[in-house]
């Protein structure tokens, strides 16, 4: 979750600084460029979400009517605060949480100086850090509302987009350096995992810095074996459905219960169970990107073609 806010961080901040740029030299204007950035959103978020909700709710799978309700205005990371339970659906409240930075940050990025932002987004760092530490003084560190709350990952948004703010020309250096000697920051990830109980409120951040080195590199292109593999068709096609999986992974545990394995021993059960879910998972994520998500797609182009800088 973590990578996955980084990587929002930056991709959607390249794509407002381009749209910033445009604003600038006149070519089009503030509103017309928000106009362009939620449609453009919209249109990729909005249709296998609902999609997803509206199949639940056929299916007669929710039994929390209130908790729909939360989902539908996407608000479940707050639900889950607020109840201390993840619910129905509950890894949707990260893409709740997207959803409420997409509120705010264009808004920002569009309308602040741009000298500014950088100090803007050193202090929503800072703020997610003091937050989480502020639950982990009061005993409280371990209830969702310290996890699921958008100020709890202002640092891991703001990282990315830090990391779109700097310039290529003026940090060309300190990136090279950072490509050089950054992946050192990925020991401190496996050595705060047993100090969670005391420096658990840092996790994010810690692993959000690794997860700059990891955007960083490639940024430049990964060589070598690991470039090899990255660079796999089947490594790229699944990026390319990777929505589709985390929106649908749920589904074939509906589908087929987890009980349909239980003539087999116990490790064999959960293993053949992986596998069929994770064959299943990916088979309906691949459909719904050919016969639902490609076609939608399309329509993006009429509010304009994506950024350069974050293709």
């Amino acid at each position: 979750v973590y990578l996955f806010f980084v990587i929002s961080g930056f991709l959607i901040t390249s794509i407002l600084l381009s749209y910033r740029d445009e604003v600038d030299t006149g070519e089009t204007s503030v509103g017309g460029q928000l106009k362009r950035f939620y449609a453009r959103r919209s249109l990729r978020i909005f249709p296998i979400y609902y999609l997803t909700l509206f199949a639940m709710m056929a299916a007669g799978q929710f039994k929390d009517a209130d908790n729909f309700l939360w989902l539908l205005t996407y608000t479940q990371n707050i639900y889950a605060a607020i109840k201390g339970d993840w619910g129905q659906l509950g890894h949707f409240w990260s893409l709740a949480t997207e959803e409420q930075f997409y509120l705010v940050w264009p808004l920002v990025v569009l309308l602040a100086p741009r000298k500014s932002l950088v100090w803007i987004l050193v202090g929503a760092i800072a703020l997610a850090i003091g937050f989480r530490l502020e639950g982990a003084l009061t005993g409280q560190g371990g209830a969702l509302a310290y996890y699921t709350l958008p100020i709890a990952s202002l640092d891991t948004l703001g990282l990315g987009a830090l990391l779109a703010l700097a310039p290529l020309d003026r940090f060309e250096t300190a990136r090279a350096m950072f490509r050089k000697y950054g992946v050192l920051l990925l020991l401190p990830v496996f050595l705060i995992i047993p100090l969670r109980p005391t420096l658990g409120f840092l996790q994010p951040t810690v692993v959000g810095l690794a997860s700059l080195w990891m955007i960083e590199m490639c940024r430049v292109g990964v060589g070598g074996l690991m470039g090899r593999i990255l660079s796999l068709p089947i490594v790229l096609y699944v990026g390319q459905i990777s929505y589709g999986i985390y929106a649908y992974h749920q589904a074939p545990h509906l589908i087929l219960p987890i009980e349909t394995f239980a003539f087999l021993p116990g490790p064999l059960q959960y293993l053949v169970s992986a596998v069929v879910y994770t064959a299943m998972t990916l088979a309906l994520a691949a459909l719904s990107w050919r016969f639902f998500e490609q076609p939608i797609n399309r329509l993006k182009d009429r509010f304009g073609k994506r950024a350069p800088s974050a293709s």
